[in-house]
């Protein structure tokens, strides 16, 4: 069992990896024919060289280089458009800014995916090439955005700045409400240069929107409410010969938490860490019973009634996701300390001869226990981003390792329903 547990995770952590996320979009192609569909939206990050697009969901995938693309769009939030554009290649080449010398850079071209992070009458592009990060404008009448100036470069073994894009910015962005004082302090990043240029084409009535929302792409923190039940059984053998069978199991044993998870953006919201806390109530029997001949019978019985708090932590992906709805499979770790305990194991010999003997009986009280390390693996669905249901099973549980007479583990199915209080 533990062998298709550690299965289990690495299936897991291969289709957290491997499975796209589609999304409505559409893509123009080199006829200016648009296209309606899905687009996979697993990393809308940096400047793609393809896109995988598909008619429909359920149709097969068709890989689009692009060399076919003029346009692309997933939902309304994000947007690409093909530009011949200036880069600095240095840059790319030396990530060690003392190795570039000489202030103006070193310029080549290159057919890139704009992302589209401004619209209006000046629009502001960004690019990821090697690693690098680009800025780029472009008026209404360009027919090309220009690349905006910044380098960092080595002047008698002093790191100096290029700081050129802010000239470029007055001279296209000024207006009678942006003057040059505002453009002397503005970085060479995102959240400034999308500031800005918001703001001066809102000026100019000419703000179409701002394509990459501020919201968008974010990591969630969610906190959930969980209750459950579970199916114990304790898989034990005695002594090396008398091999407890667990009896009368059912979804009797109650637990209840909370959870804590943080779900990834940069896949739509598929992936998700998350870390619980829970206390459970256990009761469990099993026994060993055998007639040994005519005269007597031998009977084993192991009960454990005893309470625990468990923490886990573990990796969840949504196999499907649609809308705010998404079936998930999940793994994790976990470590379980009992509070109260009450473990023995009962010894009967029963004399079935006529006028029989008085029947010797022992008892063995286990209160040495052991906190616990355990492996879980769980499927479960979630519905309107609030209410969830899951089956997780969980192996390894041996809090009776400290004693040499008895081997063996608990092991139990819990169904577990959430409520997720920050949808």
């Amino acid at each position: 069992m533990k062998k298709i547990t550690i299965l289990v995770f690495l299936l897991i952590s291969f289709i957290g990896y491997s499975q796209k996320s589609y999304s409505p979009g559409y893509y123009i192609d080199q006829s200016n024919n648009k296209k309606e569909g899905f687009i996979d939206n697993s990393n809308p990050y940096n400047n793609p060289e393809k896109i995988y697009f598909k008619t429909s969901l359920e149709e097969k995938t068709i890989e689009i280089s692009i060399d076919n693309i003029k346009e692309f769009k997933i939902n309304s939030n994000y947007k690409f458009v093909k530009y011949t554009v200036d880069y600095d290649y240095e840059q790319i080449q030396n990530s060690n800014k003392i190795k570039i010398l000489g202030k103006e850079p070193k310029l080549e071209q290159k057919v890139v995916l704009l992302k589209l992070l401004v619209e209006g009458n000046v629009s502001l592009y960004k690019a990821i090439i090697g690693d690098v990060v680009f800025f780029y404008v472009k008026n209404k009448d360009d027919v090309n955005p220009k690349l905006l100036v910044h380098r960092k470069y080595n002047q008698d073994n002093s790191i100096k700045e290029n700081n050129d894009y802010r000239k470029q910015l007055y001279d296209d962005l000024k207006s009678d409400k942006l003057v040059f004082n505002d453009f002397l302090d503005i970085d060479y990043d995102e959240k400034e240069l999308v500031s800005i240029f918001s703001k001066a084409n809102t000026e100019n009535n000419s703000f179409v929107n701002q394509n990459i929302s501020s919201e968008i792409g974010k990591n969630k923190l969610q906190y959930k409410i969980i209750a459950g039940t579970s199916l114990y059984r304790a898989n034990y053998t005695f002594n090396d010969d008398y091999k407890l069978t667990p009896k009368n199991a059912s979804f009797n044993n109650p637990m209840v938490g909370v959870e804590f998870s943080n779900s990834f953006g940069i896949n739509s919201y598929r992936s998700e860490l998350f870390v619980r806390l829970f206390y459970q109530k256990v009761k469990t029997e099993a026994d060993y019973f055998s007639q040994v001949s005519n005269d007597y019978n031998v009977r084993y019985t192991m009960k454990s009634d005893f309470s625990s708090i468990n923490v886990t932590a573990g990796y969840r992906y949504a196999l499907y996701k649609k809308g705010k709805n998404k079936f998930y499979v999940d793994g994790s770790i976990g470590l379980s300390k009992v509070l109260e305990d009450d473990f023995s194991i009962d010894y009967l010999v029963t004399y079935t001869t006529p006028n029989p003997i008085p029947s010797p009986s022992d008892k063995y009280v286990f209160d040495q226990l052991s906190t616990v390390i355990f492996l879980n693996a769980g499927v479960g669905y979630v519905f309107n981003n609030r209410f969830g249901l899951g089956l997780e099973y969980s192996a390894n549980k041996n809090y009776l390792k400290e004693y040499a007479l008895i081997n063996g583990s608990f092991s139990n199915i819990n169904l577990i329903f959430t409520y997720t209080l920050n949808h």
